[in-house]
């Protein structure tokens, strides 16, 4: 077994401020302003920035521990299944700590799709050489072209 890098979020996911705003509004997070949008997506892209950082790292140690192409494709498969494993711990935190809410009540599937999105950014940073300043930005500019729909 690779004895990748481990990391807990859960000081991240205490603080997802978002939740309280949407949570206070029966759901509905109502984003009316140009400025309402771009805290918003600051928020984001701050919440996604442990996930990019864990991946980077465990790409990092992949690559220099490997003595072949074989054992870094194990060692990078091996982080990718394990990056599954942290978005499952934490939905699974989240439908813990937040029994109130349904998995398909409007707050908890933003919650969830928050989730699946930065396993998705995090994958891309196992699987490519691309800066976390790159990966942020695309985070950011997602937000705010889901946000305006």
């Amino acid at each position: 077994m690779w004895d990748l890098i481990k990391i807990s979020f859960l000081g991240v996911l205490a603080s997802a401020q978002p939740l309280s705003a949407a949570a206070d509004t029966g759901g509905v997070l109502a984003i009316t302003t140009p400025l309402q949008r771009e805290h918003l997506c600051e928020e984001e892209q701050r919440l996604a920035l442990p996930w990019i950082s864990w991946a980077i790292e465990n790409r990092a140690h992949c690559l220099i521990q490997s003595q072949s192409v074989a054992d870094r494709n194990a060692c990078l498969n091996t982080a990718r299944q394990q990056l599954i494993e942290l978005e499952r711990e934490h939905a699974a935190i989240y439908l813990n700590q937040i029994r109130s809410l349904k998995p398909d009540h409007p707050v908890m599937k933003t919650l969830l799709n928050r989730l699946r999105d930065n396993r998705d950014l995090a994958a891309l940073a196992i699987d490519t050489d691309a800066e976390p300043s790159q990966l942020i930005s695309m985070r950011k500019e997602a937000c705010l072209h889901s946000s305006k729909r």
